[in-house]
C-alpha cells in the first residue's frame, strides 16, 4: 500500500492529525540549533524508514547544515520520499526534488526549489529554514530577509516555530544593515523564546556593528547559558 500524507503534515505550525510525535522535539532542536538532530534523526527513521515527514527533516537537517559527510544519508532520504510519495506535485516529493538539487550540486536550484515550496506554504517551516540557510550560503543578502518579510503574516505567536522566523527576519535585517530594526525583531523572539540562540546572536551583531561593545559584552554575558551547547556557542564566546 503506498503512503500518501497530506500536505498539512509538513506545516508544523498548524495542528497536525497524525504527526509524527517522535520527531517534534527533533524538529524544535533543529530549529535553534541546540543538541543532535542529525543522531536523533537518524535513530528515529531506523525504527520507522516509511516516515516521510522523518525523511523530509532529515533532508532538510543536512542540506541547511552543508553536510557533504552525510550524503548517502540525504540520498537514502531522497529515494525513501519519490518512492513512498507517486505525484510530482507531491508536498515530500517536493521537498525530495530540491534535496536532490543541493545533491547534485546546483545551490541555485535548490534554494529556487525550497523557495517555490515557502510560497505556496507559508508555514512549512523546514522549507524556509532550509531556503534561508542557502540565501545566505549563496550571498543572497536581500532574499535573506524578504523571503521572511513575505512569509511573516501568516506566522504568530500561537504557532510553534514562531520566535525562529523572528529570529530569521531578524538576522536578514542585520544582514542588510537595519541595526535597529533587526535588534527590536530579535528581542521580539527572545519574548517568546527567552533562550533563542539564533535571536542573541543577532542582538549581539547590531550591537556590535553600532560600536556597543560594552553593552554587547554584558548581554553576551547574560545569555551565556543560553547558548552554551548550540552551533552558536564558539560563535558568540
Amino acid at each position: 500500500m503506498t503512503i500518501r500524507p497530506q500536505a498539512s503534515e509538513f506545516l508544523y505550525a498548524e495542528p497536525i492529525a497524525g504527526f509524527p510525535a517522535r520527531y517534534e522535539g527533533i524538529l524544535a532542536a533543529f530549529l535553534v540549533s541546540r543538541g543532535k538532530p542529525s543522531r536523533d534523526v537518524d535513530q528515529a527513521l531506523a525504527d520507522d524508514p516509511e516516515s516521510v515527514f522523518g525523511h523530509c527533516l532529515r533532508a532538510a537537517i543536512i542540506v541547511r547544515g552543508d553536510d557533504a559527510a552525510a550524503r548517502s544519508r540525504l540520498l537514502e532520504s531522497v529515494t525513501a520520499i519519490e518512492t513512498i510519495c507517486e505525484g510530482r506535485d507531491d508536498h515530500a516529493r517536493r521537498h525530495a526534488s530540491a534535496a536532490r538539487a543541493w545533491l547534485d550540486g546546483d545551490y541555485a536550484l535548490a534554494v529556487e526549489r525550497y523557495g517555490a515550496i515557502v510560497v505556496d506554504f507559508p508555514l512549512d517551516i523546514l522549507a524556509l529554514v532550509v531556503a534561508h540557510a542557502l540565501d545566505f550560503r549563496l550571498g543572497l543578502r536581500r532574499m535573506l530577509r524578504d523571503r521572511i518579510a513575505q512569509v511573516l503574516p501568516e506566522w504568530h505567536a500561537a504557532l510553534p516555530g514562531y520566535a525562529s522566523v523572528l529570529a530569521m527576519y531578524a538576522f536578514g535585517l542585520e544582514e542588510n544593515g537595519q541595526y535597529r530594526r533587526a535588534e527590536k525583531m530579535a528581542r521580539r523572539a527572545l519574548e517568546v523564546d527567552p533562550r533563542h540562540p539564533g535571536a542573541i546572536h543577532v542582538i549581539a551583531h547590531a550591537m556590535e556593528m553600532q560600536s556597543r561593545g560594552r553593552e554587547g559584552l554584558e548581554f553576551l554575558a547574560s545569555t551565556e547559558s543560553a547558548s552554551r551547547d548550540t552551533s552558536f556557542s564558539v560563535h558568540l564566546s
